[in-house]
């Protein structure tokens, strides 16, 4: 509880001497971005309270190791965006992860990386960015532009993005977008 580091993946086990797990949960995703909880217990009548804590595995009690593994693993697979883009801006170099990033623009002789509301630049081309980017988060809906699925906050004939942005989608991409924003929606967010 008085770790300032960021968290990753949380065991917590609902049985607990002073607070129990669920306690603990709640506590830290008020103060904390955690990223996935895996709870352990053997308390089976308990569950129910972890889905509000948005516990992601349970591991019953006595604990199977494979079965711990295979849940860690499970939820290392989940974390997608991580890898480090390198972009410009003012001719000053700057380092972000793919996840911040909001959607990518070909210009003439470059391409623009949106991320927030700052934009950057790179000499990458759009086929140069597919091949870097992690293919699980990203999608080229449109020949002028690659946008994180994160980001998206709903489509219809176009791309309505969180940050209140549209964009244009190809007519025969979209399809093949709507397919990889479920997939994305149910796997890894």
């Amino acid at each position: 509880l008085k770790s300032e580091e960021v968290i990753d993946i949380l065991l917590l086990d609902i049985c607990m001497p002073e607070m129990d797990g669920i306690a603990v949960g709640h506590i830290l995703k008020k103060q904390h971005n955690i990223g996935k909880i895996i709870m352990l217990t053997s308390m089976t009548e308990r569950f129910h309270e972890a889905f509000e804590i948005e516990a992601y595995r349970f591991v019953d009690k006595p604990i199977d190791e494979q079965k711990l593994i295979k849940a860690i693993q499970d939820s290392v697979e989940t974390f997608i965006g991580n890898g480090a883009i390198e972009v410009f801006r003012e001719s000053k170099k700057y380092f972000f992860h793919q996840k911040d990033i909001m959607y990518i623009s070909k210009m003439l002789s470059r391409t623009e990386v949106i991320i927030g509301e700052n934009a950057f630049q790179s000499t990458k081309s759009l086929a140069e960015w597919e091949k870097v980017l992690d293919g699980r988060m990203f999608f080229q809906a449109h020949k002028s532009h690659i946008v994180n699925l994160s980001k998206i906050d709903w489509i219809e004939d176009k791309i309505y993005l969180i940050s209140g942005e549209v964009l244009p989608v190809a007519k025969r991409r979209k399809h093949d977008l709507l397919q990889k924003y479920m997939e994305y929606d149910l796997r890894y967010r």
